[in-house]
């Protein structure tokens, strides 16, 4: 494995001076400021997930109503469970203030591990102000809690991979093994998608010599003991049943290729959720471009004239493909009847200038110099690569592959932080500074305009808790920017009075977490959340004692309310209770 690891001290590993680090902190401290001044997070699914870590809290308590309705199902070692039981620790006030400590340490170790990443490789530490422009990601802002929670542990675990291959002793595969076990506790499907990528890199940069093969490989044994005792004690029939698999060979049959068309816009999926629209879709494409630029632009041995001349006829005929896909865009962008080929060629005009200057950032790149951890980072931008194009879509797994852009992007920053002679240069810093800084107040305005427009909903909306009364969700309006962010605020009912909620599906085929209902929480009918999108609702929650409903009832489910009155509005949410028994 010599030959291809290279000496730490071979290599550039400043940790950034005096300024990096004074940006770095401002910056951290900006996105603090948007954590704490918020009152409701945007993320789709946080409501559940702060329902299911008060559920753990209450059923530590004797005799709470929930022991009635819920159990906990071997809660320790099973995976996904870090998130639920750090905001449910008894020195927070509330799940709530949890989650925004939790949000805290997320935001500092996001930064903080792609520059341990960077550090590690001797990469130019400015680059990872570029993760700056990751923290409010796809998986976070869809509220996939323990995904977003991996995150971190992640870069920190290819960083003290990194040093584990080039340093002997036990401090760096213990570190390893640790995180390996932190990692498992967040996200399952992260914990195998890294044990795999891992496996893979000890496989390639040991091969042929076995016993470092064999010395390398200890310190994944941890991950694969995990992966094991998961598969002998906590894997679920029904995640592999015969449904599921027809489903996923269906998909590959009848969908993959049709599928693959949309995959190509992996670079705006964490930048999609600002604005609805063109106006996201082309604020994501200048956060993107502005991580390729700043590469291609950083201070290298070959000047720009040099490489002009090397590129000079290709890049003209890449010039006049631009030239043509921008005027297609300009010209698309205003026609009703085409405006799907607004985003297609979009992706030309975009990709285009990545070729561009891709090609530039190939011919000022030294390459016997980064060639080491360059080939390093390829392993792991190759695998993330192929999870984004392999990754089904189907009903029982979706949401898989957009999940993974946020991977390959910040692989992407770690790799391009090699180039050049390693500093970005007096121009190209404040240029990413400026960046994240806008980053950082488009999402302050997004967080303040989410907080005016959530304000109506306080827990005096929701009934008080009672044994054998139970709440369920009818959204009609969830939307804000064009995202269903309100689809699971039923569930702050949960959070806020310790109430029944009629059983989720999430409940029902609950194979990821620990909390799962007993017979008693099943006689209520099944809350499906997404009910209330198109006509689906036909009267199934009658019987129910109440039904919190957000934005206007069709008419033509107006009839189904007839059995329950209005009993609290505020703005646009509505408490319907059920009318009270008539005697004989």
């Amino acid at each position: 494995m010599a030959s291809f690891t290279k000496p730490l001290e071979q290599r550039d590993t400043r940790a950034g001076g005096t300024l990096f680090w004074i940006v770095f902190i401002a910056l951290i401290l900006l996105h603090a400021g948007i954590i704490l001044s918020a009152r409701f997070f945007p993320f789709v699914d946080l409501p559940i997930h702060l329902a299911f870590s008060t559920q753990y809290q209450c059923l530590q308590e004797p005799g709470h109503l929930y022991g009635d309705y819920y159990f906990l199902d071997r809660f320790f070692g099973q995976p996904n469970f870090f998130y639920t039981l750090f905001c449910a620790q008894p020195v927070f006030a509330s799940v709530m203030a949890g989650h925004k400590v939790f949000m805290l340490f997320y935001i500092i170790l996001l930064p903080l591990s792609v520059w341990a990443l960077i550090r590690s490789l001797g990469g130019d530490p400015w680059y990872s102000l570029f993760a700056f422009l990751y923290i409010y990601n796809y998986s976070l802002m869809y509220g996939f809690m323990g995904f977003a929670a991996s995150l971190p542990f992640v870069f920190l675990i290819l960083a003290v991979f990194y040093r584990h291959l080039n340093r002997k002793g036990w401090l760096w595969p213990a570190a390893l093994a640790a995180l390996l076990c932190i990692l498992y506790s967040t996200h399952l499907v992260v914990f195998g998608f890294t044990l795999a990528v891992l496996s893979v890199m000890t496989l390639v940069l040991g091969w042929g010599r076995p016993k470092e093969l064999f010395r390398k490989g200890l310190g994944l044994l941890p991950g694969y003991l995990l992966l094991a005792q998961w598969i002998l004690f906590f894997r679920e029939t029904e995640l592999h049943d015969e449904s599921r698999m027809k489903e996923m060979f269906g998909y590959f049959n009848r969908e993959f290729l049709h599928g693959l068309w949309q995959r190509k816009d992996f670079y705006l999926w964490d930048q999609s959720f600002l604005y609805p629209g063109r106006k996201g879709y082309w604020i994501a494409v200048l956060f993107a471009l502005a991580l390729f630029l700043t590469a291609v632009c950083t201070r290298s041995a070959t000047p720009f004239s040099t490489v002009w001349k090397r590129i000079r006829r290709p890049a003209v005929w890449i010039l006049v493909f631009l030239l043509a896909a921008g005027s297609a865009v300009l010209f698309f962008s205003g026609q009703k009847d085409f405006s799907h080929l607004f985003n297609r060629f979009g992706f030309f005009l975009f990709f285009g200038l990545a070729f561009l200057f891709g090609l530039a950032f190939t011919l000022r790149t030294d390459w016997q110099r980064i060639r080491q951890p360059a080939f390093f980072l390829l392993v792991f931008i190759l695998i993330t690569g192929l999870a984004i194009v392999l990754l089904p879509q189907t009903k029982n797994f979706y949401h898989s592959y957009f999940r993974f852009s946020v991977f390959l992007c910040l692989g992407l920053v770690a790799f391009f932080s090699l180039s050049g002679s390693g500093r970005m240069g007096r121009v190209r810093v404040p240029a990413a500074v400026a960046a994240c800084v806008v980053y950082g107040l488009l999402w302050f305005g997004y967080f303040m305009d989410f907080k005016a427009d959530s304000k109506d909903l306080t827990p005096d909306l929701f009934p008080e808790a009672e044994k054998g009364r139970a709440l369920a969700g009818l959204i009609y309006d969830s939307g804000f920017r064009g995202k269903p962010v309100y689809k699971h605020f039923a569930n702050y009912y949960i959070v806020w009075k310790q109430g029944l909620l009629a059983p989720r599906t999430l409940d029902i085929r609950n194979t990821v977490y620990a909390i799962r209902p007993k017979p008693a929480l099943l006689r209520f009918p099944v809350g499906f959340e997404g009910l209330a999108e198109g006509d689906r609702y036909r009267g199934q929650f009658r019987e129910l004692d109440y039904i919190l409903v957000r934005g206007g009832i069709p008419e033509n489910q107006k009839p189904y309310f007839s059995s329950h009155h209005q009993s609290r509005s505020s703005g646009r949410w509505r408490l319907f209770q059920k009318n009270p028994a008539v005697g004989l």
